[in-house]
């Protein structure tokens, strides 16, 4: 008897097909109450590591709970220790797969229950007309693809134990196992489909126990290669959860490994050796998540020192958070406010300093690159499928744009007033020095503010327009007694007029973003 090689590559790819449709569409029909789960019950430890196992058994995919993890903590509404909590949960919850694939997948006729749910299921993928309908059907048959998967590796590999001698694998120890265990997982980037496989093989005899705990081990440090790879060129906090997720794999896999004898001699007490592998794959876990959960805190201070901010500041924009509508809305609320805070002190900078031009090029990169972070913002917009968000959040988006264009307004203006700003400062230096004082008097109420822009009460808004306007009939009135008086060429009084009118203009554009960011629903996560 041959071996049909295959039959069961076939089986394992039909396996990741099969979770790939099952996710989407848990994602889909059930993806609202999972966010809610992960993003509103992760305030104590308990509820952050069963919101993870949960969310993680639930959508059969610890990287779909990972992505989402990294996006709560991209847009700052999530601290690392609660991301880190549900990060150790989605471990445990991965267990889930192998306890149905052991309790049910090898005790059902696979092909015969198979076939009715890919038909049904594949019956209404292509012929409902409803949306909700439509992700049922993919669901059924995601499901059906599974079960016609676990029977392709469960029959090629039954007949495994005739052609490849159990004593030539005798020969292998179980770090190499382990090992393989690593590579597989890598590859394949599932550990639950090294899961399944892992069964067949110890249900037709190929591979004993504790040859298959081992390899689960390494399945379980395997599976952290994608977010290594996803946080490579990511931001600090992106850094922090991957180092957190492989930390915790690597020292709860260590553990195992080192108590890989009791751990298996407990487990083997069970009868059916299945049974004992997934429950040897929970108990290691488990074990982590106990080992680990006391130290969450200064674990997260640890990671929080490891990776630190540059000096360039990252942006809140992480791609993840545009799978959750409130997370992404608040990823651009946080955005905005730091484009305000960015906008502000561009332009606060060109009221303290002599205008002798040769700090002009230093406010025209600022520029630039806030020009740069308010396209960014708009991109990320266009990006979301606003039509499915609630009608709420689609004005708080506009109310973004809005306020965006309005901080880029107020940075232009101030740029197209350089030149003239250093022709007043050569034609007349009162009239400069006058225009200089009331611009800084406008920034120092900014300053006195504090770093909470959404803080600001309508009443003192009024206050600045107020002073704004005073400030700018006052020049004006100044600017008309010394072209009276001859101190003003004529030939320059349309640009001393455009430069005061100008800057009001800027003022105002300002006034205008930061009355409307206090009007958001919510304010900034980490501002300033």
């Amino acid at each position: 008897m041959q071996l049909d090689l295959w039959k069961p590559l076939a089986g394992l790819m039909l396996f990741l097909l099969a979770m790939s449709l099952i996710e989407e569409s848990v994602r889909a029909l059930a993806g609202n109450r999972v966010k809610q789960v992960i993003g509103e019950h992760t305030r104590s430890r308990l509820g952050g590591i069963l919101s993870g196992t949960l969310a993680t058994a639930l959508l059969q995919s610890s990287s779909l709970v990972g992505l989402l993890v990294l996006a709560f903590v991209g847009a700052r509404v999530m601290p690392l220790k609660n991301a880190l909590l549900i990060i150790f949960g989605a471990n445990l919850g991965t267990t889930a797969t192998g306890w149905i694939v052991a309790t049910i997948g090898f005790k059902l006729d696979l092909e015969a229950a198979s076939l009715p749910l890919m038909g049904i299921g594949g019956l209404l993928w292509i012929t409902c007309g409803t949306q909700r309908a439509a992700w049922f059907g993919r669901l059924g048959l995601g499901i059906g693809l599974l079960l016609m998967a676990l029977e392709f590796m469960k029959s090629a590999l039954g007949g495994g134990g005739s052609v490849i001698d159990p004593q030539y694998l005798a020969r292998f120890n179980v770090a190499e196992f382990l090992l393989f265990g690593v590579v597989f997982s890598a590859v394949v980037q599932s550990s639950s489909a090294v899961m399944v496989v892992t069964l067949s093989a110890l249900s037709s005899g190929i591979i004993e126990l504790p040859s298959a705990a081992a390899l689960m081990i390494g399945a379980d440090l395997g599976t952290t290669t994608t977010i290594i790879l996803g946080a490579i060129r990511g931001s600090a906090n992106k850094k922090r959860v991957a180092l957190g997720h492989v930390l915790f794999n690597v020292g709860t896999d260590l553990l195992a490994f080192a108590l890989l004898v009791p751990l298996v001699a407990i487990v083997s007490v069970m009868a059916d050796p299945l049974m004992s592998l997934v429950l040897f794959h929970t108990l290691f876990n488990l074990l982590g998540v106990c080992l680990f959960t006391p130290f969450v805190s200064p674990f997260a201070r640890l990671l929080e020192a490891v990776f630190v901010d540059s000096r360039h500041r990252e942006t809140y924009l992480d791609p993840a958070a545009q799978l959750l509508p409130e997370t992404a809305v608040s990823a651009l609320v946080s955005e905005v406010s730091a484009l305000a805070d960015a906008i502000i002190s561009q332009n606060a900078s060109l009221y303290g300093r002599e205008a002798d031009g040769s700090l002009t090029s230093d406010f025209e990169m600022d520029y630039v690159v806030n020009k740069q972070n308010e396209g960014q913002i708009l991109a990320y917009t266009l990006d979301l499928e606003l039509q499915n968000y609630p009608p709420d959040l689609r004005r708080e988006v506009e109310q973004i744009l809005q306020i965006g264009r309005n901080l880029l307004l107020s940075a232009k203006l101030c740029k197209d007033s350089l030149a003239n700003l250093a022709e007043l400062a050569e034609v007349h230096r009162g009239l400069w020095l006058e225009l200089m004082r009331v611009q800084r008097t406008f920034y120092q109420q900014f300053d006195e503010i504090g770093d909470d822009l959404s803080a600001l009460q309508i009443q003192q808004i009024e206050a600045f327009a107020e002073m704004t306007n005073r400030h700018h009939d006052h020049l004006h009135q100044a600017i008309y007694a010394a072209i009276q008086a001859d101190q003003l060429p004529v030939d320059n009084v349309s640009s001393v007029l455009n430069v005061n009118r100008s800057l009001y203009n800027s003022n105002v554009a300002l006034l205008t973003a930061v009355a409307a960011f206090s009007r958001l629903p919510q304010g900034p996560r980490d501002v300033r």
